[in-house]
C-alpha cells in the first residue's frame, strides 16, 4: 500500500498501514497539532524526536535481551562444531552473551545521543527541564506507547537469533539518521528563516514534521518487513 495514491511519484517508497505503523503516525500528528497549539520552538520539537530516538534504542536493548536463548545457543553451537569446538552451548553462557551486546550496544547509541545532546541543547537558551510540561510529556508517552506495542506486535514474527540480533543493533541507526537529517534541516532552514527576520517559522517547522512522520512510518514499514523477511539482505540498509 502506498502512502498517498495522489504522490505515488513524490513520496518514495511505500507504507503498510499496520495497526503498528497507524498508531506511531497517530502519535507523530498529536506531536505536530501540539507544536501547533503550543507554538512550540523548533528546539522543543527537536528534543522531543531526540528523545523518540532513545526510545527506540531502550526497546532494541530489551529485544536483545529477551533474545531466544536456545536458538542462539544451538547456532553457535552449531558454529563450535564447524569450528572443531566444543558444541555445547550453556544458558549462562548465552546470557551474559546478550547482556554484553545490549550494553555495548547502549553504550554505542548512549554516546551517539550524547553527541546530539551536546551538538543542539547545550546551552543557555534551552534547558529540557523547562519544556517537560504536560504537552512534551503527552507527546512523549505516546512514542513511548507505540514503540513498546510495535513490539508486542511483531515479536513472533521471526525467530530471534543470532540475525535479529545483529539487526536488532544495526536498524535503529538505520531508522533514526533519515529521521533526524529531515528535523536538523527543517530545524536549520527554520533558524535561518529567524535570522532574516521572519515573524512565524510555524509553517516549516510542520511541514517538516510531516515529512519526518512519512519518514518514521516508511522506515517502520522497513523494520516489520526485514523481520518477516531476514533473508532479504535489501531491507538491511533501505532509508527510503
Amino acid at each position: 500500500m502506498t502512502f498517498l495514491p495522489t504522490l505515488p511519484g513524490f513520496l518514495p517508497g511505500r507504507i503498510r498501514y499496520t495497526p503498528p505503523v497507524v498508531s506511531l503516525i497517530v502519535a507523530n500528528l498529536v506531536t505536530t497539532g501540539l507544536a501547533i497549539v503550543q507554538g512550540w520552538d523548533p528546539l522543543v520539537v527537536l528534543f522531543i524526536f531526540w528523545a523518540q530516538s532513545l526510545i527506540i534504542g531502550f526497546f532494541s536493548a530489551v529485544s536483545l535481551l529477551f533474545a531466544d536463548t536456545e536458538l542462539i545457543a544451538a547456532e553457535m553451537g552449531k558454529a563450535g562444531a564447524e569450528a572443531g569446538r566444543n558444541p555445547q552451548m550453556g544458558k549462562g553462557r548465552i546470557w551474559l552473551f546478550k547482556i554484553a551486546v545490549a550494553v555495548f550496544f547502549c553504550i554505542h547509541f548512549g554516546l551517539f545521543h550524547l553527541f546530539y545532546f551536546i551538538l543542539f541543547f547545550w546551552n543557555d537558551t534551552f534547558s529540557p527541564a523547562t519544556v517537560m510540561g504536560t504537552a512534551v510529556i503527552l507527546a512523549l508517552a505516546l512514542f513511548f506507547f507505540t514503540h513498546f506495542f510495535s513490539l508486542l506486535w511483531s515479536w513472533r514474527a521471526t525467530p530471534k537469533g543470532g540475525q535479529f540480533m545483529a539487526d536488532s543493533i544495526l536498524l535503529p541507526y538505520n531508522r533514526i539518521v533519515p529521521m533526524h537529517l529531515t528535523m536538523i534541516l527543517g530545524f536549520a532552514i527554520s533558524s535561518l528563516l529567524g535570522v532574516l527576520g521572519f515573524l512565524t517559522l510555524l509553517p516549516v517547522l510542520v511541514v517538516f514534521m510531516l515529512l519526518k512522520t512519512y519518514m518514521d512510518a516508511r522506515m517502520h514499514t522497513v523494520l516489520h518487513e526485514r523481520q518477516e523477511h531476514p533473508e532479504d539482505r535489501q531491507l538491511l540498509f533501505v532509508w527510503f
